[in-house]
């Protein structure tokens, strides 16, 4: 019932059900005697095929199937930095307006702005030892990644 994985997660292939359909239209569940090009339980990784091969012998006859299985990986993060970069000693850090997007390697896109860390907290007061580059960390199933963007301290 599960086919959207991300990186990390377990494969569940709970409610997997395989039917033969005969010639004579009769038809038999033959889920506990078919094989799988990949292992239920597994951790899902770059390497999982996305295509998982059903495959089912009886007597002489073989016979496959497949369906596929949607599995993010994440390639990048796109970052719009805040509307303000400009600090003087002793503003607050304000990050109205930044904007992360998490760009998978299928192409698809997820704004991800509300679930990221950032290296200083906004509201922090900005003096001599805060950083210029603020580092964004996203983490997603067992992936992490980070980006950054610069401020400037007047």
């Amino acid at each position: 019932t599960k086919l959207s994985y991300i990186k990390g997660e377990t494969l569940d292939l709970t409610g997997l059900d395989v039917v033969c359909r005969y010639t004579d239209e009769t038809s038999a569940n033959v889920t506990s005697q078919i094989s799988l090009n990949v292992t239920n339980g597994a951790v899902v990784d770059s390497e999982t095929p996305k295509e998982v091969i059903i495959t089912y012998t009886e007597s002489f006859d073989v016979v496959t199937d497949s369906f596929l299985l949607d599995i993010l990986i994440i390639d990048s993060l796109e970052i719009t930095p805040p509307t303000k970069v400009s600090y003087d000693n002793g503003d607050a850090l304000d990050f109205t307006g930044l904007k992360v997007i998490c760009k998978y390697t299928d192409g698809t896109t997820a704004d991800v702005t509300s679930s990221v860390s950032l290296s200083v907290e906004e509201g922090a007061v900005v003096d001599e030892d805060t950083s210029n580059e603020i580092t964004i960390t996203y983490t997603e199933g067992t992936e992490t990644v980070t980006g950054q963007f610069e401020i400037e301290i007047i």
